[in-house]
């Protein structure tokens, strides 16, 4: 039997909301930096992150100065979301979504990038979201995925991590993220793999012809 439903990962991420950015500051900046790396964004980009959390990437956007048509901030976990929406208040180049990542709510051929950063690895239906991430982006569109990797060393914390916390623990290897973006018919433009402390990444980027 399955230990969670999406609603679970959502609960777990709302009762840790108030101190989820201080808590995992050290993590949270290397990753967003990290992300950024890969990322050019261009004055007329519409943009889609699919699990914006309390919306610190979108903060590091717009520190950075990048400029664009439309910034979608999308979360289940509604106490996390809070935390965006209050940051960005008033500022109508950034919307805010409550869709599941396996079916999202959004025209054919309607983005320009999608951002998946530490966030894949809670998704329970990955091909459908790949899918669906897919759909949604214009030709040439590119999807970011920035999550753990599980390989190495790592899958060790991997797997104690995933007996210790309630939410959904589903990691991919870089070799099964690559496999899985294939068979949705995205072309591989990037791969990058590291270790952060005890932390093992990859970075994947990719393109819908």
């Amino acid at each position: 039997m399955a230990k969670e439903e999406p609603n679970t990962t959502a609960q777990r991420y709302n009762q840790t909301a108030a101190e989820y950015e201080d808590r995992w500051e050290n993590y949270l900046s290397h990753t967003h930096e990290r992300f950024l790396e890969g990322v050019e964004i261009q004055p007329d980009d519409h943009m889609l992150d699919l699990s914006c959390g309390t919306g610190l990437l979108a903060k590091y956007i717009i520190d950075r100065g990048d400029s664009f048509q439309q910034l979608v901030l999308n979360d289940i976990a509604v106490d996390m979301q809070a935390h965006a929406r209050k940051r960005f208040e008033g500022k109508p180049h950034i919307t805010f979504s409550s869709f599941s990542a396996q079916s999202i709510k959004q025209t054919e051929h309607h983005f320009d990038k999608i951002f998946s950063l530490s966030s894949f690895h809670n998704y329970p239906q990955q091909a459908q979201v790949l899918a669906e991430c897919h759909r949604v982006l214009k030709p040439g569109g590119h999807l970011y995925l920035l999550d753990w990797n599980r390989s190495g060393l790592f899958r060790l914390k991997n797997g104690l991590i995933k007996m210790m916390v309630p939410e959904r623990i589903d990691t991919r290897s870089t070799r099964e993220i690559t496999s899985l973006l294939l068979e949705q018919n995205f072309k591989i433009t990037t791969v990058d793999e590291w270790y952060h402390r005890s932390w093992k990444f990859y970075y994947v980027i990719s393109k819908k012809l």
